[in-house]
């Protein structure tokens, strides 16, 4: 075992060696307010200067939480989906949160037409991103049920549409193995046909919960 001299420093300051750089930027220059669009500007700028920090990743959760809760009318929609885009473009670990955030914008936008507008904007700045698997798994969620007609490059999306999808070579292995590999579900159909546009409750739930995603 070595140490890791980049993360191995010397300091006199107890209180302030023990709280992690990006936490204590937030804390020293975080501005309270009630305003969503100062909020996820504070986070952005954050995620420039800590990207994919542990900072992030909570505070996406707990603006999940109070929008969820949130009955006030956002006039600065398109600025706000903006905004959570170029925040999770950058921070991998807040990409399931970041699109629960969407899901909820996006269906306060009136007119399907419009909403499709919007979303094939962040699929293409999504598409920018090199192996954007990631992305694109929870992408899917956030459109499948606004517009089931995209088509997808990546294999386990494509599963989600067409259950015959082959995902793995099972062409190697014996009969008995590869009949189980292929003839073994991975996508709850049924639970797929109940699912809305807009995150359920249950959903935001397990996101808002989960101590943290290992992505990236």
């Amino acid at each position: 075992m070595k140490l890791n001299v980049d993360k191995t420093t010397a300091s006199d300051d107890i209180i302030k060696s023990s709280i992690k750089p990006d936490k204590r930027y937030w804390i020293s220059n975080k501005i309270i307010t009630g305003n969503k669009q100062k909020w996820l500007i504070q986070l952005y700028l954050l995620s420039d200067i800590y990207p994919n920090s542990g900072t992030i990743d909570t505070q996406m959760r707990n603006f999940l939480k109070v929008l969820e809760n949130s009955k006030k009318k956002d006039q600065n929609l398109k600025t706000l989906i903006s905004l959570v885009t170029e925040i999770a473009l950058r921070n991998p670990r807040v990409v399931p949160t970041a699109i629960a955030i969407l899901s909820i914008f996006i269906s306060r936008i009136e007119g399907n037409s419009n909403k499709i507008k919007l979303i094939e904007k962040i699929r293409t700045k999504f598409g920018q991103v090199p192996n954007s698997s990631l992305l694109m798994i929870w992408f899917q969620r956030l459109y499948l049920k606004i517009n089931k007609s995209v088509k997808y490059s990546e294999l386990l999306c494509k599963k989600v549409i067409d259950e015959k999808t082959m995902i793995w070579n099972s062409k190697w292995l014996d009969d008995s193995l590869k009949k189980t590999i292929d003839e073994t579900p991975i996508i709850e159909i049924e639970l797929l046909k109940k699912t809305k546009s807009k995150f359920s409750k249950k959903e935001i739930k397990k996101i808002v919960s989960k101590k943290r995603y290992d992505y990236g």
